[in-house]
């Protein structure tokens, strides 16, 4: 579980330290001050910096499309740059982070600029080395360095762009699983499909569906089945004439709350951005128990985000006596510098009382 982190000259964090990470912790500010930002850095810690990362990234935020253009000399830079602070690749990006047993990861990414490094690394793409898989020569070659330490391993990995477009080098398995859900992802259903499995498997299936039955309460068991030609999980009602309903079509928001407790089951950290989205307030304090109880269940830590003043209130409801709960609010100053206020649980239950601003 991760109990600090570390950003700096990432997307518009200059400096930011988080020092009172928990296993649950719920993110609030203003918009365009970091939120979504602060979630992608600890996922890229967590993929062990793999290179790819960033470009799931850019199809995150509506930018699928863009991939380098081919032997442009910008083309690296479109793909790699918006993760820099103000799009100035000139200036490195350190994301450090320390877990509760200790562990220490450092990533830094910087542009290479060396003339001597970069004909190095075209000659490798022109001879089909396995450190890049770009099969045939360029002229030309960009490159992003990704340099990590990890238990004490120092690596180096890159990715180019050239005549062939973007290559992301090597493929790094992250050191435990998480799971990113953005605010607008559609559910994956193979990803669904597996992680219900693994559920079963581990026969903590009931967890689901008693958190599910806070939006159904006639729901009376989960199965997996293929509709549309599609395996997805199915809600079986008390009506017994009724016939299985995909839980997909039954509302946004029992829908992704299926998706992130499904998800514990293979996953150490679980990502939410935006965790009020499709959730009536009426709902709010009963998924916050279900996703604690889960969460506590398979030893997972949640980081989610919000801009919703009731799922604030729900969670200082179910979280006043837990130790295991954080709020903190990102807020930006005059000189634009983004810095977190960590609220206690005395001093959150004294401004949701007082109706202070606290989102």
């Amino acid at each position: 579980m991760l109990t600090s982190l570390e950003i700096n000259n990432f997307r518009c964090f200059e400096s930011l330290k988080l020092n009172q990470l928990s296993r649950i912790n719920l993110i609030a500010g203003k918009n365009n001050v970091g939120k979504t930002a602060l979630l992608e850095a600890i996922f890229f810690a967590l993929t062990a910096g793999n290179p790819q990362t960033l470009m799931r990234f850019n199809a995150w935020r509506g930018l699928q499309k863009v991939r380098g253009e081919h032997g442009a000399a910008n083309g690296g830079e479109a793909v790699w740059s918006p993760v820099f602070r103000d799009f100035d690749s000139t200036r490195p990006i350190r994301i450090e982070t320390v877990t509760d047993q200790g562990d220490f990861e450092r990533f830094e990414l910087d542009v290479v600029t060396d003339p001597a490094e970069l004909s190095r690394l075209s000659k490798r793409v022109q001879t089909g080395n396995p450190a890049l898989t770009i099969a045939s020569s360029s002229d030309y070659v960009q490159a992003l360095r990704v340099q990590s330490v990890q238990a004490g391993v120092a690596r180096t990995v890159y990715m180019t762009s050239s005549a062939q477009g973007i290559d992301t080098g090597l493929q790094t398995l992250p050191p435990f699983e998480s799971a990113f859900f953005t605010s607008q992802q559609r559910v994956n259903f193979d990803e669904a499909a597996q992680w219900y499995t693994q559920l079963v498997r581990s026969g903590q299936e009931q967890l689901l569906l008693d958190g599910l039955r806070i939006f159904e309460p006639r729901l009376r068991s989960l199965a997996l089945l293929i509709y549309g030609g599609e395996t997805m999980l199915h809600g079986l009602l008390d009506q017994k004439a009724y016939p299985p309903v995909p839980v997909i079509l039954m509302g946004d928001g029992i829908g992704r709350v299926a998706s992130w407790i499904s998800a514990m089951s293979l996953s150490k950290v679980i990502l939410i951005d935006e965790i009020e989205n499709g959730l009536h307030y009426s709902v709010q304090e009963g998924v916050w128990r279900s996703l604690a109880q889960a969460a506590r269940e398979f030893d997972v830590q949640i980081v989610a985000t919000t801009h919703s003043h009731e799922m604030i209130m729900a969670a200082q409801q179910v979280f006043q006596d837990d130790s295991d709960f954080q709020y903190q609010r990102l807020s930006r100053s005059e000189d634009g510098h983004i810095h977190s206020a960590v609220y206690d649980r005395e001093t959150l239950s004294a401004a949701v009382e007082m109706n202070l601003e606290i989102r």
